[in-house]
């Protein structure tokens, strides 16, 4: 394994060559956008849109074909047509009752798979209310968050509901997870708008003509076999999860008495908890440093020496860096909402969508990049440091494969940081090290490459 990383780190001509392949891969299908805003946007059955379509308004229909991506953003969202491409909406209630080619991902109060809606891929909902109608059909997974889901459709694998009340009378072909509430609970109403379908009762229910081609998995406060009409072809299975609620007395126990505490994790639960939690740690560790040491060993191994010869600095760039980082996420997120907010005020809401889109994507680039850095990236550089020293140890500098310090440092690391109190200093010590050595080799090369003034 060491040989092998050596190996590639010495020749990334291959590495480089392979990268600008799956670049000119992904450049060569590139499509343009097409926006399109107002107070009420259609799009015609005889409209034919050869671009991802990009729409804002308070009432979108979509009758046409698009062949691309579509993303909306409204109050009333209609989807009857065909899009041969992925479609992502927001809004109050979306209706989808036409094809899919590729995924349904929505966010609102209320959306509904009407019977002609077919959805190739997967289909994802986070909102109040999803139902799904006879005749409509999810080419692979569906996955749901929200208060309610009345699935009457049919599903081609697995089902994954998170929330309080859910009704399948339709067919899956995979399993069911589900965490539902208990019945007998107050239903849970939202702030009343309009379009909100009434609450179902919290619990699930499985009707005698809903099919279940695996397991049903369903975790509740309360066992519910009573509900389940059809029985799955995997079986089921009851998960029960704990309440803050004091459990009813049971029968011939003393007024006043205390119930029986839950017996608490046995050792060797606790160990096998630990050793997963240091397993974790290691091979996240050390799968991105493997792949540092393979697509970008010169900047991975400089930061390295960065962290070695100018430890101190090091720190204190960690330290600043990491401060100004999290400022620029609080003042970014809320100078893109007020461009948005003065943008919606002054075009009615034309520009608005686009650049929240656009801004929020941006934004999350950024984090994704900076929570990265000071999850994973810093950790790997110091901890190879740590590796590289304890190798060269009362001889010379190491010359091995790459690979063993890397091993031994990010094991010992993984192994420290479950030390209460000692572990989260060594780590928050890592992180800022790490961070301001990444810095100081990106401010060097762009430093050296700066034209003289």
């Amino acid at each position: 394994m060491g040989k092998l990383i050596g190996g590639l780190c010495r020749r990334p001509v291959p590495v480089i060559a392979l990268a600008l392949l799956l670049l000119v891969g992904l450049a060569a299908p590139a499509r343009a956008f097409e926006f399109r805003s107002g107070n009420t946007v259609t799009i015609g059955s005889d409209e034919v849109i050869n671009d991802d379509l990009f729409i804002s308004g308070s009432t979108i229909v979509v009758n046409g074909t698009v062949n691309g991506d579509l993303f909306a953003a409204g109050m009333n969202l209609e989807v009857n047509g065909t899009v041969n491409g992925s479609v992502f909406l927001a809004g109050q209630t979306l209706n989808v009752n036409g094809r899919v080619m590729g995924s349904l991902y929505g966010a609102g109060s209320s959306a509904t798979l009407g019977g002609r809606a077919s959805i190739a891929r997967n289909a994802a909902f986070a909102g109040y209310s999803l139902r799904s109608d006879n005749g409509s059909t999810v080419g692979r997974d569906l996955t749901m968050a929200g208060y309610q889901s009345l699935l009457g459709g049919q599903v081609a694998r697995n089902v994954t509901f998170n929330g309080a009340a859910l009704v399948l009378s339709g067919r899956v072909g995979g399993n069911v997870t589900a965490r539902v509430g208990a019945p007998g609970a107050a239903p849970q109403i939202p702030v009343p708008l309009p379009g909100i379908p009434a609450p179902a009762p919290q619990g699930i229910r499985v009707t005698p003509e809903a099919s279940i081609g695996g397991r049903l998995v369903y975790r509740s406060e309360v066992e519910q076999s009573g509900a389940i009409q059809s029985v799955p072809q995997g079986g089921v299975v009851f998960e029960p999860v704990e309440t803050g609620e004091q459990p009813a007395a049971q029968p011939g126990a003393q007024p006043g008495a205390q119930p029986a505490a839950r017996p608490g994790p046995t050792f060797g639960q606790q160990v096998l908890r630990w050793f997963l939690g240091v397993l974790r740690t290691l091979v996240t560790l050390l799968v991105v440093g493997v792949l540092a040491l393979w697509l970008v060993p010169r900047s991975f191994l400089a930061a390295v020496g960065r962290a070695r010869e100018r430890t101190l600095a090091a720190f204190g760039w960690g330290l600043l860096l990491w401060i100004g980082g999290w400022v620029i996420v609080v003042v970014a997120i809320v100078v893109i909402l007020l461009i948005a907010l003065l943008l919606g005020i002054v075009t009615l809401g034309g520009l608005a969508w686009v650049v929240l889109g656009f801004g929020l994507s941006i934004w999350g680039l950024f984090l994704t990049v900076f929570a990265f850095v000071l999850a994973h990236a810093s950790k790997v550089v110091v901890s190879f440091l740590v590796g590289e020293l304890l190798f060269g140890l009362g001889r010379r500098p190491y010359r091995g494969p790459l690979f063993w310090p890397l091993l031994v440092g990010v094991t010992l690391f993984a192994l420290v940081r479950t030390i209460p109190i000692l572990g989260q200093l060594v780590s928050a010590a890592v992180t800022l090290i790490g961070l301001g050595a990444l810095w100081l080799v990106w401010y060097d090369r762009r430093r050296r490459v700066a034209p003289p003034a």
